[in-house]
């Protein structure tokens, strides 16, 4: 498997109702975060400049090398900028793209059907987000981010980022409501 949806799914728009249906991350930011002390500060960069910048690149990378390109890339990308002392405009990105990826890989592979995922040894929507989960945790644990931190910036993700990524990795798709992920059409 490439790593790309069908063109039959993303020419139906099921790519986009997908993303919002199988989003199984959405607790994920305040679950593991309460009792955090530290108080939220504003960054220094511009936040949605940096979440769409995000977005562009995430889509490109996954037109040019698949699934497991942007999955060797987010390793990378971690490994590198979490060697930071301070929670930067870099490590950001890594998060959200991680976030924004993991929307989508849920999305695609719980259309695809069990035995094909069992045969391919595909993760679920669970799983994919169990993985994220720990990933943005030792990120938050760092950094020692809130949840408001975090909340910010998955709505930053949710209102300018998803649309973007999804209309450069599937240029064929239709085009993504501005609903939020879980929200009905």
């Amino acid at each position: 498997m490439s790593g790309r949806p069908s063109a039959d799914l993303c020419a139906k728009g099921l790519l986009w109702r997908a993303v919002k249906r199988y989003w199984p991350l959405a607790p994920l930011f305040s679950v593991f975060l309460v009792g955090s002390i530290a108080f939220a500060a504003k960054p220094a960069w511009d936040q949605v400049k940096n979440v769409k910048e995000s977005a562009e690149r995430l889509g490109v990378l996954h037109r040019k090398s698949g699934a497991n390109g942007v999955l060797k890339f987010l390793d990378a990308c971690y490994r590198t900028h979490t060697l930071s002392s301070k929670y930067t405009s870099a490590v950001e990105g890594c998060v959200a793209q991680d976030v924004m990826y993991s929307r989508v890989l849920s999305a695609v592979y719980s259309r695809v059907p069990l035995e094909v995922r069992v045969e391919r040894a595909l993760p679920t929507a669970e799983q994919i987000g169990a993985a994220l989960q720990a990933r943005v945790s030792v990120v938050v644990r760092q950094y020692a981010l809130l949840p408001a931190d975090m909340d910010m910036l998955q709505k930053l993700i949710d209102d300018h980022a998803m649309p973007i990524v999804l209309k450069v990795a599937f240029p064929n798709a239709e085009a993504a409501p501005s609903a939020q992920p879980g929200a009905k059409k």
